[in-house]
């Protein structure tokens, strides 16, 4: 059972959902009660923080609630679809005090934590490019549900649910940019794309590129980084 993660770290108290025959099945696993009623879970005193998980379009409100009830957030990528709502949580965040979190696993992977190191210490010299391709085959099965391909709920496909570790890599190791363009295609005719690249121009010269692609036939995460004393693969 689920119940069993982080155990004597965490308790589970309860599972919200929109979707209550989505929800109740995660309780289950979780082995607490499914509660209708999302507002019950903010107002119990037991509940320090809570995991958002919902579609995208969701988070907006479900933050906020979470925040101005002066709970924890750990909430999934990627935030919002707007830049103005994403300004508007951290804005009741910071208001509210509490801790706030946004899952980036690629963050922690001892790899991309040396290259950083790399790029931060100077053993690369001055960076050129950094280019990272994150690809796998889902758009070609039915393995994701139906809402991951809704444009209303996600917000989109490829380019922002994947390719946000594409992106986040990019700014962790070049820095800040100041012009970003992408190109998308449909190549499995879904309503939001399913292979994307954006192209980054940063502060200090390097150029970046993040290619996310959901059709291929192959499972691959690469990391380029090149400098003018070395580069790194």
């Amino acid at each position: 059972r689920v119940a069993k993660m982080n155990p004597g770290q965490v308790e589970w108290i309860a599972v919200w959902d929109r979707d209550p025959a989505r929800g109740r099945q995660f309780a289950d696993r979780l082995g607490v009660p499914f509660e209708p009623d999302y507002q019950k879970i903010l107002d119990n005193p037991r509940v320090e923080a809570v995991m958002i998980e919902a579609e995208t379009n969701l988070h907006m409100d479900l933050i906020i609630r979470a925040a101005r009830a002066k709970k924890h957030v750990f909430t999934d990528k990627i935030l919002t679809p707007r830049v103005a709502d994403a300004v508007r949580i951290k804005d009741e965040i910071d208001r509210a005090g509490v801790k706030f979190v946004i899952s980036h696993e690629s963050m922690p992977v001892g790899s991309y934590q040396f290259a950083r190191a790399l790029v931060a210490n100077g053993s690369l010299g001055e960076i050129v490019s950094v280019h990272f391709r994150r690809a796998h085959g889902m758009a070609k099965t039915d393995s994701l549900p139906a809402s991951w391909w809704d444009p209303a709920g996600a917000g989109g496909g490829a380019l922002i649910d994947l390719g946000v570790h594409g992106m986040g890599l990019l700014t962790y190791l070049a820095g800040a940019p100041v012009r970003v363009t992408a190109s998308m295609r449909h190549r499995t005719k879904r309503p939001v794309e399913d292979t994307a690249t954006i192209m980054a121009d940063f502060e200090n010269g390097a150029i970046g590129t993040a290619h996310t692609d959901m059709v291929p036939n192959i499972q691959e995460n690469l990391l380029e980084v090149v400098g003018t004393d070395g580069m790194l693969v």
